[in-house]
């Protein structure tokens, strides 16, 4: 007959020895499971900001690419800075055919902290807006007629964009500068 073998029991200390290893191995992944988290987070946040400044920027460059370059107006605050860009373009065919063909539009910064494009009808009679950035804490335009346009946007205290759209001075229809 074979003979039984018993093992000892686990006693106490072989038990407290498990569980510190298994708090410490816990403690361990529930850090980085955390610290993933926040990363995560904020990912998120610059992916959503990098998107909204790529749409912000296609947005703006098809338009001032059509935009006449004679037609810009600034209007300034009482304190001198420049609030509010308005000038002509060619929207091409919009949805809505009010806001197509040449029409006048205008780019400033609402009491929401919203940066709006402001599309006017051909009529004038009705605006069509659009938030192109939300959450800003300040909007500067730089005018630098007739070669470029620089807007400048601060989002929070660290994260702040420069936008620069450059205007040509070819003749309209010319694939080229002159020489």
């Amino acid at each position: 007959m074979p003979k039984i073998i018993r093992k000892a029991p686990l006693t106490l200390i072989e038990v407290c020895i498990a569980l510190g290893l298994m708090a410490i191995i816990v403690t361990t992944l529930f850090s980085s499971l955390i610290q993933t988290i926040r990363v995560s987070r904020s990912l998120d946040v610059i992916k959503s900001t990098a998107l909204n400044s790529s749409f912000f920027y296609n947005r703006l460059l098809h338009i001032f690419s059509h935009a006449a370059g004679n037609s810009f107006k600034l209007e300034k605050d009482e304190d001198g800075t420049i609030s509010k860009i308005t000038f002509d373009f060619e929207n091409g065919l919009d949805p809505a055919l009010i806001y197509s063909g040449k029409t006048t539009g205008a780019i400033y910064a609402d009491q929401n902290h919203d940066l709006i494009l402001s599309i006017l009808s051909k009529d004038k009679s009705m605006v069509q807006n659009e938030i192109l950035l939300s959450n800003i804490k300040e909007f500067f335009i730089e005018p630098n007629f007739p070669f470029f346009l620089s807007l400048s946007i601060r989002f929070s205290e660290t994260n702040r964009r420069q936008f620069v759209f450059f205007f040509s001075d070819r003749p309209e229809g010319s694939e080229a500068y002159s020489i």
